[in-house]
């Protein structure tokens, strides 16, 4: 199963606590590049992709619950 099809089975409380974490992990990686810690540059990219796919199955599963 792919991510996207996990991502699209958990309800608008789930998708709202895994954006949340996302965006913190995001923040928690541009700290750890700006300071040079950061050895996987390719994980931000991933973040951010996880983040726009988590975000438009949230938008998603709203407007549908209207």
């Amino acid at each position: 199963m792919k991510d996207i099809d996990k991502i699209r089975q958990k309800d608008i409380e789930e998708l709202k606590k895994d954006l949340n974490l996302l965006r913190e992990k995001l923040a928690h990686l541009n700290f750890d590049k700006e300071m040079g810690t950061l050895k996987k540059f390719h994980q931000i990219h991933q973040t951010k992709q996880k983040i726009a796919q988590t975000f438009t199955i949230l938008k998603e599963k709203t407007i549908k619950s209207k």
